[in-house]
């Protein structure tokens, strides 16, 4: 189907000296590592910024209710000029 086992391929990343994995992508491969449950934490950007009419950042995963959304916990927030970065534990 030419789509890798996120799974698999995590698993063996250790055994290859890999310890700590950065994870950069659209909307697919963001879900998958959700869906695959393989995110630990997330590096949030935030921009003062109105788009209109884009993309939705997760359209693959649907959640029935708001039980089911993952919570973080913030560990910091800094100001990057006119944006914000938050790093957060999952």
């Amino acid at each position: 189907s030419g789509k890798l086992n996120i799974k698999e391929m995590v698993f063996k990343l250790p055994s290859m000296g890999i310890h700590y994995l950065l994870v950069e992508g659209g909307p697919r491969v963001l879900s998958s590592f959700f869906e695959a449950d393989l995110c630990d934490e997330m590096a949030l950007f935030y921009a003062p910024k109105i788009i209109g009419q884009g993309k939705r950042i997760f359209p693959q995963i649907l959640f029935k209710d708001m039980m089911e959304i993952p919570e973080g916990k913030i560990r910091g927030v800094k100001r990057l000029g006119d944006d914000l970065f938050m790093e957060v534990d999952l």
